[in-house]
């Protein structure tokens, strides 16, 4: 079907497309802790059983995320079949934190809670 020259089809089809990926991004979104897969680096920093550990590493590769997702599990209870790192069997108290309080609730938070949209989901049913 077109219309003045525009395949009407055709823009639905793109449409549906991208309607059918954006809920496939919102589901991952929800689902970070499951989906997480960590590079080789960040599996073995997960991996080390000591009081204190230190990850460092240049600037976007992965800091953050490996942190958080560690925390995220430890916060949970929920450890992954690949964990080789430290097991807690009951509720922890734990400590988050970074270089400025917005930082910590735009981008730390949002990774330990699936989200800032989920946070304000949860914190106003």
């Amino acid at each position: 079907m077109k219309s003045e020259g525009v395949d009407v089809a055709g823009s639905e089809a793109v449409l549906e497309y991208e309607r059918q990926l954006a809920a496939i991004e919102s589901a991952l979104a929800k689902r970070r802790l499951e989906t997480y897969r960590p590079y080789p680096k960040q599996k073995e920093f997960h991996g080390i059983y000591a009081r204190e550990r230190l990850l460092a590493a240049g600037n976007q590769l992965g800091k953050t995320i490996a942190g958080s997702m560690e925390m995220a599990m430890h916060l949970t209870g929920l450890y992954p079949d690949w964990w080789e790192g430290r097991r807690f069997s009951k509720a922890i108290i734990a400590w988050g934190g970074s270089v400025t309080g917005v930082e910590l609730v735009t981008r730390c938070s949002g990774w330990w809670l699936g989200g800032l949209d989920n946070l304000v989901q949860g914190l106003f049913r």
